[in-house]
């Protein structure tokens, strides 16, 4: 399970910044530190997973937490204090930001809340040149637009003119662009073109990874267009973040639209002395205009076009969610054929090496001289997912998982399907594992034999490595697999060893009666022989029979031990 964790996390986060490091190279100038973050994940889980494979994802995921998720949830949290208004809270978060993403304008994140504050408090003057002085400094993050000026002095007319005449209809489309301009055209009373203007940037703000901007452009356009059943939805959902205040004054303003013209001015002069200026400057417009020509509202090509240009933040985040679910998927299936982390065994007469995983357990000293198990795995699996439990023995270990020669779709497997020559192929791989594991029993100092043990494909192997090549191993435990075919009696060499087979008796992929006939055939030959089966367990290696597995496993470390002397 640890291993199945650490290779999602691997492959999520390897993608994550992979993808993040694309992206944010080519705004190089204006993330520099974010190109160094991603890339620092990326390069540390590179080189761990080609020289510490088992924590490569979980490194990765914390740095990535560390380093990206944290200042940004943080900075988030900070802006969604200032649409509530809490400038208090939305400092602190700001602070929290930048202690871990000191650079790339969030150090100043806090200056601009106390700017922005200002202006929500009517220090207009103030404000701006506080806005101009943070933008000569860091002019890459354009804090300050001429746009501000004519905005905050509720000249939506002069905002209009000036977005036209200064900026490129490209310029006008950009999320730093495009929501003064729909609320230039939504108050001069422009709903045509302000219905075209949307449904024209809309796919484009739905694309960003902040949705706050193609929500509150749906907004602006349900606002000015009456629609309350729209703004209500948007209020309680993406946008319940807003502040109490401008949200009544938006609901005014949206019956305004509708029609009821008297009731929204009456709501709007009871609250024009208890909001900020912003929302005074605000209201005293619309108290100030005629009411809008709605009568574009009605018009169904209009409702149509508005429907259709809805954010769809649920779909992206499917979408997203596939994304990254594929590139996992195409990591995983990339391990099943390239694993740079395996080491691999001698050339082999029969074909390519078998490649290794080596984990040593309960002892940090790799080379010492320990009982050597080996764990084969099942059809269609991995090592990487495979020999974990060994773990549990409460001995120092070595644990050798092999990969099967035969890659399938996804994972490997030790021998062809049944009915395609698979008693050939069975042969050819218990003679590569035996090649294997001469080789590592002289590259690593091993106490006694080797003990042998492996599930489904894996169990079959551990009964055909046990009659082939006996002389070997210290003994055999196969869960869930048998024999195609009877063995030879004393493994054809005059050696026996121990086997003893655990089996479901409800398993449907490998009968247990298929291992019955096993065992009995090998007891017949003069094996020291056992079948093991449990009630109402089917083709898996339950905790039961996981912890008799480990009884056998220590028994014979501890006669292995004893012969040798030690304790």
């Amino acid at each position: 399970m640890v291993s199945l964790l650490n290779m999602v996390l691997l492959g999520v986060f390897g993608a994550l910044a992979a993808v993040a490091l694309l992206a944010s190279i080519r705004h190089v100038r204006r993330a520099t530190l974010w190109v160094s973050k991603f890339a620092l994940v990326l390069i540390t889980m590179l080189v761990l997973a080609a020289l510490l494979p088992d924590v490569a994802g979980v490194a990765g995921a914390a740095l990535w937490l560390t380093l990206v998720w944290i200042p940004l949830s943080a900075y988030s949290r900070s802006v969604k204090a200032v649409l509530l208004e809490d400038y208090a809270a939305a400092r602190r978060w700001a602070g929290r930001a930048a202690l871990l993403h000191p650079a790339d304008g969030f150090r100043q994140q806090t200056e601009l809340i106390d700017l922005v504050e200002r202006l929500d408090n009517g220090d207009i003057e103030s404000g701006l040149a506080g806005l101009r002085a943070l933008d000569r400094r860091l002019p890459d993050h354009e804090f300050y637009s001429p746009v501000d000026d004519l905005r905050f002095a509720g000249d939506w007319e002069g905002v209009r003119a000036w977005m036209e005449r200064e900026l490129t209809p490209e310029q006008r489309q950009s999320p730093r662009h495009a929501l003064p301009y729909l609320m230039s055209l939504a108050e001069t009373g422009d709903l045509e073109a302000l219905l075209r203007f949307h449904a024209h940037v809309a796919p484009g703000l739905q694309r960003l990874r902040s949705w706050g901007f193609a929500g509150m452009a749906q907004f602006i356009v349900a606002v000015a267009c009456g629609r309350r059943a729209e703004v209500e939805t948007l209020l309680t959902g993406p946008l319940k973040g807003l502040a109490q205040d401008a949200a009544g004054v938006a609901r005014a303003a949206t019956r305004i639209a509708a029609g009821e013209v008297e009731a929204g001015r009456a709501t709007l002069r009871d609250m024009r002395e208890r909001v900020n200026h912003s929302n005074r400057v605000f209201i005293d417009r619309r108290l100030r205009l005629d009411p809008p020509d709605t009568a574009v509202v009605d018009d169904p090509e209009f409702v149509a076009t508005l429907e259709a240009s809805r954010p769809t933040r649920r779909l992206g985040l499917i979408r997203r969610t596939v994304r990254v679910a594929a590139v996992l998927m195409l990591l995983v299936l990339a391990s099943t054929y390239w694993a740079p982390w395996r080491e691999q065994g001698p050339p082999s007469a029969f074909g390519d090496p078998l490649e290794y995983l080596e984990r040593v357990h309960g002892t940090d000293d790799a080379d010492a001289n320990l009982p050597m198990i080996v764990d084969l795995h099942g059809w269609g699996w991995v090592p990487e997912f495979h020999g974990r439990t060994l773990g549990q023995l409460g001995t120092p270990v070595r644990v050798i998982v092999p990969a099967g020669p035969i890659a399938e779709f996804y994972g490997r497997s030790w021998y062809a399907e049944v009915g395609e020559d698979w008693e050939a192929t069975l042969d050819d791989s218990a003679d590569r594992l035996a090649e294997l594991i001469r080789h590592l029993t002289t590259l690593r100092p091993t106490q006694g034999k080797p003990i042998i043990t492996g599930f489904s494909q894996g169990g079959t192997m551990a009964f055909a490595l046990a009659t082939r090549h006996p002389d070997l191993i210290a003994a055999s435990f196969p869960v869930a697999g048998a024999l195609p075919r009877p063995p030879p009696p004393w493994g054809g060499s005059g050696v026996s060893i121990p086997v003893i087979a655990f089996h479901g008796e409800d398993d449907e992929s490998m009968h247990p009666d298929a291992a019955r006939e096993t065992v009995s055939a090998l007891r017949a030959g003069g094996w020291d022989a056992e079948l093991r089966t449990y009630a109402e367990v089917k083709h898996e290696l339950n905790d039961t029979m996981l912890d008799q597995l480990h009884d056998e496993i220590r028994e014979v470390i501890r006669l292995d031990r004893g012969r040798s002397g030690e304790r």
